[in-house]
């Protein structure tokens, strides 16, 4: 009915304390507004100071009207009592609310906000105690609302609210419930709050706190799943789940707890579904924690992106938002952490934690970490380890980004298996996997900090440089695994660097052997390691006018690695010895090579002293293992030798090859220089001669 009404409770309402009528509560409370102006509203009993007992279901309905101060679904106590509420509130709410009384009337609760379960509005310093046996449900519904534009300007909490600063202990057995269906003619200017709100005391939630969007509202305040401390206080939420369908958000999501003071929170499982709207503030799957000191903690987190319609136009953070530059000391931790990304846009991606703290003795811990792009768009940088801005550290167990080719990623963006900062501290003490599900060409991306990179069996994947990841000593490495074929266009993203690359299953195919040089390579049995790039062709875009290098050295290579042998060259030299009578109308000249080598080095030494002759390139690339080199038949005991004696039958020379320039040597001292018809010098010959740099080949 119409008209103004200060005040409704729908179980007791009774304000003794020490002595009296307890006002206890058998049965349901059922309250319409229907085109009323109301203060506050309580489902339960309100303000007794003993201990009343509320047994039944509370029920609040506001079809049109107003409501200036607080709705409370459970109920409100004062004077140090102990209130229990055993049953399931329900608040319906079809129509936007005003605030005009922020304090409450009457000390009924706080007056700007709409509470699931109960409250607490005790001025002196008294520790109270609200508990609720059952589920707490709010529920928005203003798709129906045909009035003019129109602000929302209440907290929506769906657990309890402790506004006072005493010391207050609440607990709910249940769950906790937010469900929104928006209207693109109503602002919430307020946080929507699946949990509780504490200011001082612990609050304690057992089952999941959930918050629900769909619609086209504006949202101007926070989005958090678990709980808001304001205070110095504590709260344990079991597990958080938001699913946003469509809206616009100014403000930042927070999977779980808000922490604007200093303050501890324990938040199980979370989960936040964001299949449409459009996000201006970041979007978190752990806790937010602002300046102070503070205890934190997330038991794992699952954030899901889909949608043609969702846009991230901030950040996305699987792990905790610790914010403050300051040294205060912060505890903060979180289990395994899954980042999937299957439409929509997203900007970075940071799988693990985004810290500023400056604290170096504190380091937040973090499980698994796995991202999947699946689809969508990524238009900023991935990193899956998260954020160090400072002295805080991170410690994660492993990292996993998985890359579909439905995924769009922003040439020229970063993807790594590790963290963005410019300090030192945080490590990955597992591996760091990046996995290609499918073929795709990823050249355009850097890809950095990998442990270990996998293509499916079938697939083929190229990307720029190899991705590789540095030990303590700078040392890089990579692993590749999975059957299919990784290929690279810029061989390896640090050329200057010692690399162990070590190729476990499928096909490696480097662009090139550059960055190698210094390097060890281990090819396990049933692998491939391919050297691309050094195909012959019939084609050549230069003139017979001098000499040059032909790309001979990646195929020379391949080919070995493809058919490593041994001989027998002793019976191998006895049945020539032994069959001459019938070998000889086929032979022209027999040359024997002994193990008497030349050791050459390059006069150019301001790289270091080089060896051109037997040149160790293939050595290095063996990781040092001359025997593996030599079983090639690249290697004179330690080094591969590129010089040859020339046959002493002068008339063969002759039938075999044109002077170019110059003459045949006829001196000890004194050497020849043989190129192709195309008038091309092998690349490794150059190595050979001093003029070119091994690693570059």
């Amino acid at each position: 009915a119409e008209g103004q009404y200060k005040l409704i409770v729908g179980g007791h309402l009774a304000n003794s304390w020490g002595s009296g009528t307890i006002g206890h509560f058998n049965g349901d409370t059922h309250i319409v507004v229907d085109g009323a102006t109301v203060g506050s509203i309580i489902g339960g009993t309100h303000q007794d100071g003993r201990t009343p007992v509320f047994t039944g279901n509370s029920y609040i309905s506001i079809f049109s009207g107003d409501v200036t101060a607080a709705i409370v679904g459970a109920g409100t106590n004062a004077h140090g009592a102990t209130t229990q509420f055993n049953g399931n509130t329900n608040i319906f709410i079809y129509t936007p609310l005003s605030t005009v009384n922020t304090n409450g009337m009457s000390g009924a609760a706080p007056g700007d906000a709409v509470i699931g379960a109960g409250a607490s509005f005790d001025p002196s310093s008294r520790g109270c105690t609200n508990n609720v046996t059952g589920n707490t449900n709010i529920t928005v519904d203003l798709s129906g609302y045909t009035g003019e534009a129109a602000n929302f300007s209440k907290k929506l909490l769906g657990g309890h609210f402790n506004w006072s600063g005493n010391s207050y202990n609440a607990n709910i057995n249940g769950d906790t419930n937010v469900n929104i269906i928006g209207n693109s003619d109503v602002t919430f200017t307020e946080v929507v709050v699946g949990g509780s709100r504490n200011n001082a005391g612990t609050i304690n939630t057992t089952g999941t706190s959930s918050v629900n969007i769909s619609g086209a509202s504006t949202f101007s305040g926070l989005v958090v799943g678990g709980s808001y401390l304001d205070g110095n206080s504590t709260s344990t939420t079991g597990n958080t789940a938001i699913s946003i369908s469509g809206g616009t958000f100014n403000g930042a999501v927070y999977g779980g707890a808000y922490h604007n003071n200093s303050g501890t929170s324990t938040t199980g499982d979370v989960t936040i579904s964001l299949s449409g709207g459009t996000y201006a503030g970041r979007v978190v799957g752990g806790s937010h924690h602002e300046t102070q000191s503070g205890t934190l903690s997330v038991n794992s987190t699952d954030i899901t992106v889909s949608g043609d319609t969702t846009a991230l136009n901030g950040d996305l953070i699987g792990g905790h938002y610790i914010n403050g530059t300051g040294d205060a000391a912060v505890t903060a931790s979180i289990g395994d952490i899954t980042i999937t990304v299957a439409g929509g846009q997203v900007t970075n991606v940071y799988g693990g934690s985004y810290s500023v703290r400056n604290n170096a003795d504190s380091t937040i811990t973090q499980g698994d970490i796995v991202i999947d792009l699946q689809g969508g768009t990524v238009a900023g940088d991935v990193y899956a380890g998260g954020h160090q801005g400072n002295a805080t550290k991170l410690s994660t167990a492993s990292t996993t980004v998985k890359l579909a080719s439905g995924a769009t990623l922003t040439e020229g963006k970063t993807i790594s298996g590790g963290y963005k900062t410019t300090q030192t501290g945080s490590v990955i003490t597992g591996d760091s996997t990046l996995v290609f599900t499918d073929s795709q060409d990823r050249s355009g991306i850097t890809f950095a900090d990998f442990s270990e990179v996998s293509v499916v069996d079938g697939a083929e994947a190229t990307v720029g440089a190899l991705p590789t990841i540095a030990d303590a000593e700078g040392v890089l490495s990579i692993s590749k695994t999975g059957a299919g074929v990784l290929a690279t266009t810029a061989g390896v993203a640090d050329t200057e660097a010692e690399v162990n690359v070590v190729v476990n299953e499928g096909t490696l195919r480097l662009s090139g052997a550059a960055g190698l040089a210094d390097s060890r390579v281990v090819v396990e049995s049933g692998a491939t390691l391919e050297l691309a790039g050094t195909a012959e062709s019939d084609e050549y875009a230069h003139e017979l006018d001098k000499v040059y290098s032909k790309p001979i050295f990646g195929k020379l290579i391949n080919t070995m690695m493809k058919e490593i042998e041994s001989n027998d060259l002793k019976a191998f030299k006895d049945h020539i010895d032994n069959s001459r009578d019938v070998l000889d109308p086929y032979i022209t000249d027999i040359k024997y090579t002994y193990g008497v080598k030349l050791d050459v080095y390059a006069k150019d030494t301001s790289k270091g002293v080089i060896k051109v002759n037997p040149m160790e390139i293939m050595t290095a690339m063996m990781g040092g293992d001359s025997s593996s080199a030599m079983m090639m038949g690249m290697n004179d005991e330690n080094g591969m030798n590129v010089w040859s004696e020339l046959l002493d039958n002068q008339e063969l020379l002759d039938s075999q090859y044109e002077v170019i320039k110059g003459e045949w040597p006829d001196e000890y001292n004194e050497i020849v220089l043989f190129v192709d018809e195309n008038n091309e010098i092998n690349d490794y010959i150059l190595c050979g001669l001093g003029l070119a740099n091994q690693g570059d080949v």
